[in-house]
């Protein structure tokens, strides 16, 4: 998500070979600068994946994969207690959210806002969880991260802002138990919400958040989704300020109907995306992803789809709905 700010994200222009990347470093500054002022201002699958669209150019060069068979390696009921996608080798867990109606979130390991304020994708407002903890619905065995219209008390606390959201991070600069790592399989079970309109996302940033003084960027997008196309998902990844990587992955299921496991598998050399065990893309490891990186659970909406708006028959409140999150590290 382009540090999420950059709102019209280029994985669309990128998937289209009709269309040219010049005028992508171009969108992503102008919006990048928008949600800065904005943030000043707030303070705040199981079946295969089909067929996957765009070119996938990365900075080596490299050919990417579209294969679709199940990668060598993916544990089964081996005794091993890893989930049934987790690729061989990696043997740690070295985070786990299990979210579960009745178990408080940890507030101590999430925070609620980015660091560079509350400035949402869509236009939306990132508000703090004391404010709004309906935002983060726990539900059965899952949290439920909402994005609704405001009240009228909201509206007139919020100068206006109609649409809110909630969001996750363990960003350790703001979650003092948070949680940022070098390198592994992140794994998240995911519903995604009715659309259109609504636009979830599982990514990660550098434990650096370089782009703070406007420095270089960096990100690794596991899933974006628009949801007026809820049967293909974006993989990302983004380096060296406006250098993007990417692919449109049709689904061949409806995201939003039932839970899928998203996952990348992120090391030195490569970085793999799997739905439900299945590899989708993947991509060289560029020289800035080479570096610590914590988790982002986002759900705004909008996007670069100029069709994923919300209207009369977008499910509002929309829910994200979330499982777990788990990270899994190679045996040293």
């Amino acid at each position: 998500m382009r540090l999420r700010r950059r709102m019209i994200f280029s994985a669309a222009r990128r998937s289209s070979p009709d269309e040219g990347a010049g005028r992508q470093p171009q969108q992503r500054r102008q919006r990048t600068a928008a949600a800065l002022a904005a943030a000043a201002v707030f303070a705040v699958a199981a079946a295969l994946p089909l067929a996957a669209c765009g070119d996938g150019a990365d900075g080596g060069g490299a050919a990417k994969s579209t294969a679709a068979a199940a990668p060598a390696g993916v544990a089964g009921s081996d005794g091993s207690g890893r989930g049934p996608y987790v690729p061989a080798g990696y043997d740690r867990l070295v985070f786990d959210a299990d979210f579960t109606e009745g178990a408080p979130i940890d507030w101590r390991r999430w925070a609620d806002r980015m660091w560079y304020g509350r400035e949402g994708d869509g236009g939306d407002l990132r508000v703090a969880h004391e404010e709004a903890p309906d935002l983060w619905q726990l539900s059965g065995p899952v949290l439920k991260l909402r994005l609704r219209y405001a009240d009228g008390d909201e509206l007139r606390r919020y100068v206006g802002r109609s649409l809110l959201s909630g969001m996750l991070t363990t960003d350790p600069s703001l979650a003092p138990s948070g949680f940022a790592t070098q390198y592994g399989y992140f794994e998240a079970r995911l519903k995604a919400p009715r659309g259109p309109g609504p636009w979830p996302a599982f990514w990660l940033m550098p434990k650096s958040n370089r782009g703070r003084d406007g420095g270089e960027y960096a990100e690794i997008d596991i899933l974006e989704m628009m949801t007026s196309t809820p049967d293909r998902y974006w993989a990302s990844i983004h380096y060296d300020h406006d250098k993007t990587s990417n692919k449109a992955i049709s689904l061949g299921f409806r995201g939003d109907e039932d839970f899928h496991t998203y996952a990348v598998s992120w090391e030195s050399d490569f970085c793999i995306f799997y739905v439900d065990g299945r590899e989708t893309f993947r991509t060289r490891t560029p020289d800035d992803l080479k570096q610590p990186m914590y988790i982002i659970l986002t759900m705004s909406q909008g996007g670069w789809d100029k069709q994923n708006k919300i209207g009369p028959q977008t499910p509002l409140p929309a829910e994200f709905a979330v499982d777990y999150v788990r990270v899994w590290k190679r045996a040293e």
